[in-house]
């Protein structure tokens, strides 16, 4: 069970570092409406790769699509919905794959399809436009369109049928009024059927001047950690004003060692535009697919320009620190390896002490150096009237079959050591005082004459003080001069019967249950109990048991 319960802690520590380790991948963003017609590109461009190429459809269940299905098609680098349905919502992977080099090659492409009820899907551009000045709205279908030249275009404005049936929209003297969401619908027939596809354009103006002066927003000058033979991407975001003409006109490139990244296996680069409230800005995404050491510590940089100026920002790779991940792996591991430890410790430190002890006993001549004849004087709390006669058996004849003819302890027993005609007050507060420990042996009442229980309650209560003086109970508990070990031979004990120096250490520390009924005293299930009253008695043993001078009687 602890083997098992490690493994599962394990698994979860390092279920806990990969995520907190893991990259995230890019996902873009798409969006159509129920039951139209519906192109999802993969863009990549598979020149990048050496030789042939196959290409690889995902949903986002790792669920490989492919051209089984009536209403999903793969058409060259395409996913095609005939139609789409709110069911397709979700992520797909597109993925480029070459194994004619030495080493496979990998490109790969994520997105999420966003599905909507209605004709007017969310809106996937945004057009700003100068308050006063002309400008015009694209369709933006135009690659739907070569699949059949009859195909007709409408617009809706805020999801409302407006009167334009071209490809376009001119906008004269832009003014706030005309802000919107316009999406253009085109039907169109593919395959001897009819389909209609709709795209969504958020139309905002702006009354301030432009600026027209492209700006490197991020980086400046920035430092970027990464491990060696990692993949890395680094973002630009560039400032084009407020002008649609002079953003398209605008170009961004990155300069690595003096020259132009051309896209290959090491590099890839894409751009998107993005029409803010504050203007209009390009982010150029630069993806270094395997970061070799020559990219370390050396200038990349942005660089943006266009007729109006130039701007250029840099940004630095440099190697990751891998402390941080060996702690936090260090701590993901010492959690469960810390509850394993102290589970191990509760299950076997008791056999680990009587090992050690084994393997490292005392001389007889250490061992008496504190003064002490006995390792322990054995008491019963019972009445000598009321003392059965298994308990007798399991004072007089187990315990010391065990301790002392197996384990080599010397025990002072009660009934059994102390000579006659002896004081019996001063014979046990002797043994008490030459004694390493004091072992109280409790029994239920149950194993008494029923008859006599009142008796017995009213002999415990009546003898009480002069018991606890016996026995030493009051140096024990006070004075800590003496460790006790009690001992139950019964189920049910109520302790209500007992004194309350007895009562105070069952709560204080526990007791040792020994179990009736077993003909071998070592056999299980009282071979823990026997374990855990050696790991109580003190270490080491004398070599062979004492012989008493005959047994009288046992209970004081």
């Amino acid at each position: 069970m602890p083997g098992v319960f490690f493994c599962v802690l394990t698994w979860f520590a390092f279920a806990c570092c990969a995520q907190s380790y893991g990259q995230k991948g890019v996902s873009w963003q798409y969006y159509a409406a129920v039951d139209q017609f519906y192109e999802l590109k993969c863009d990549i461009d598979p020149r990048v790769l050496a030789g042939n190429t196959t290409l690889t459809w995902r949903r986002d269940n790792n669920q490989t699509l492919e051209n089984t299905s009536p209403r999903i098609n793969i058409q060259n680098n395409s996913l095609l919905f005939l139609p789409v349905q709110l069911s397709d919502m979700g992520h797909y992977t597109c993925r480029y794959s070459s194994y004619d080099t030495s080493v496979p090659m990998h490109k790969e492409k994520k997105m999420f399809l966003s599905v909507v009820r209605g004709m007017c899907p969310d809106q996937s551009d945004k057009k700003l436009i100068q308050i006063g000045t002309n400008d015009k709205l694209l369709c933006g279908l135009e690659h739907i369109s070569a699949l059949d030249q009859r195909a007709e275009i409408s617009w809706l404005k805020d999801c409302n049928p407006i009167h334009f049936k071209t490809d376009f929209i001119r906008i004269k003297n832009m003014s706030t009024s005309a802000e919107g969401n316009y999406t253009c619908l085109m039907k169109f027939t593919y395959e001897g059927k009819n389909f209609s596809a709709s795209r969504t354009i958020l139309l905002t103006a702006n009354d301030e001047q432009a600026l027209l002066h492209p700006r490197v927003n991020y980086p400046q000058n920035e430092t970027i950690k990464v491990k060696p033979g990692a993949e890395v991407m680094i973002h630009c975001t560039v400032f084009l004003g407020r002008n649609m003409d002079v953003a398209e006109e605008t170009i961004v490139h990155w300069i690595f060692n003096k020259s132009i990244i051309k896209e290959n296996h090491y590099y890839e680069e894409s751009d998107e535009l993005e029409e803010r409230d504050t203007g209009i800005y390009t982010v150029s995404r630069l993806v270094i697919s395997e970061v070799r050491p020559e990219f370390f510590h050396v200038p990349l940089h942005c660089v943006v320009h266009n007729a109006r100026g130039i701007d250029k920002g840099v940004v630095r790779l440099v190697p990751a620190d891998d402390r941080n991940l060996y702690i936090h792996l260090l701590f993901c591991l010492a959690v469960p390896m810390g509850l394993i430890m102290v589970m191990m410790h509760h299950r076997f430190k008791v056999d680990v002490v009587l090992a050690y002890r084994k393997l490292r006993p005392l001389t007889t001549s250490k061992k008496d150096a504190d003064g002490k004849l006995y390792d322990a004087y054995v008491s019963s709390l019972h009445d000598e009237e009321l003392c059965s006669s298994w308990l007798q058996n399991f004072c007089l004849q187990v315990l010391p079959d065990v301790l002392e003819h197996r384990h080599g302890y010397k025990l002072f027993i009660h009934g059994r050591d102390d000579l006659p005609g002896e004081a019996a007050h001063d014979v046990i507060a002797d043994a008490v005082r030459k004694s390493r420990r004091l072992i109280i042996i409790v029994s239920s009442l149950s194993q008494s004459d029923p008859d006599s229980v009142d008796l017995e309650l009213r002999s415990l209560k009546h003898d009480q003080p002069g018991f606890e003086q016996q026995i030493g109970l009051y140096d024990a508990l006070v004075n800590n001069s003496l460790r006790v070990i009690l001992v139950e031979t019964g189920k049910d004990i109520d302790y209500s019967l007992f004194p309350e120096s007895v009562r105070y250490l069952r709560r204080k520390q526990g007791a040792l249950r020994y179990r009736q009924g077993i003909a071998d005293p070592m056999a299980p299930p009282n071979s823990r109990f026997w374990k855990c009253l050696r790991y109580h008695m003190p270490p080491g043993s004398h070599v062979g048991p004492r012989q008493g001078s005959g047994i009288r009687t046992l209970c004081i």
